[in-house]
């Protein structure tokens, strides 16, 4: 069975997923002036060199924290920025199969 995804839609959930979830760790809103984006890391088309910068980024995320799981259905392992407090990455897993990357950082005009 295969469904029809609208991954566009997929990644504005996942992007106020990762609003919220800033909030919880962060414990405030995400500052003025800094934006949250979330994609599907498999519509990710990135050339090899940055394919192996984020997947070094993502190696280094998964190895220095703990996930933090809800069920089987969801978990996600997250960093807050030590410089910036605007700054942060979450490694979102669905149903231990669909990933979803998500930032938040300075919003570029």
């Amino acid at each position: 069975m295969a469904y029809d995804v609208n991954l566009a839609r997929l990644d504005a959930v996942a992007t106020r997923i990762t609003r919220g979830l800033y909030h919880r760790h962060a414990g405030r809103r995400l500052p003025a002036g800094y934006a949250a984006k979330a994609v599907s890391a498999a519509a990710l088309n990135l050339d090899r060199e940055t394919f192996d910068d984020m997947c070094r980024i993502m190696r280094t995320l998964v190895e220095n924290t703990q996930p933090v799981g809800i069920g089987s259905v969801f978990s996600y392992f997250y960093s807050l920025g030590a410089k910036d407090a605007g700054e942060s990455v979450f490694l979102m897993l669905f149903y231990r199969g669909v990933v979803f990357i998500g930032m938040t950082n300075r919003a570029t005009t």
